[in-house]
């Protein structure tokens, strides 16, 4: 959403700039806000590190009402309505139960990736949303897009991004916090 909005607001010549800036002022604050938080935490106790993030969204608040245009906005009568609730409920049940095969332990006593039931839940859910999805107008995801290489290319450089990203965020606390105390 943030890159749409992005690309709306930004002439074509300052687009990349834009577009630049926002690639990495987000993955630079997911690194350094918890490092940081870690540092108030430890100067000022727990109920500092809601100091930071409060600051910053009261910020961003009033830099977001005051610096993006009006009548951006195009919002369609009766969205609700048109919306693929069905879509969303069979890829949500779908995810959520393939999450539960891959950690499966807590939730049936079967060890991970072992509960066939819950695989074989998975697929037939997603399958269902596939065949679902193909039959509507207005799908909530349309499967055409894929058929774009550079999308595909794309997709798969962003799902790598955010990979390193979350691994970085998980394994560098754990590595201060084992190795360092």
């Amino acid at each position: 959403m943030s890159m749409a909005l992005i690309s709306s607001i930004y002439s074509t010549s300052d687009r990349g700039k834009a577009l630049g800036t926002w690639g990495t002022v987000g993955p630079m604050t997911g690194f350094v806000g918890p490092l940081l938080a870690g540092f108030i935490v430890t100067a000022g106790g727990w109920r500092m590190a809601f100091v930071q993030p409060l600051s910053v969204s009261i910020i961003a608040f009033f830099i977001i009402y005051r610096g993006i245009p009006t009548g951006l906005s195009t919002v369609i009568p009766n969205f609700l309505r048109k919306f693929d609730w069905v879509g969303v409920g069979l890829l949500l049940v779908a995810l959520s139960s393939f999450v539960f095969y891959i950690s499966s332990r807590p939730i049936t006593g079967v060890a991970a990736f072992q509960d066939w039931r819950l695989l074989t839940a998975s697929v037939i859910l997603l399958l269902g949303f596939w065949l679902w999805e193909r039959r509507l107008d207005n799908p909530f995801v349309s499967f055409g897009v894929f058929r774009n290489r550079l999308f595909n290319r794309a997709t798969f450089c962003a799902a790598m991004r955010m990979m390193a990203m979350g691994g970085l965020s998980f394994l560098f606390p754990l590595y201060m916090v084992d190795i360092h105390g």
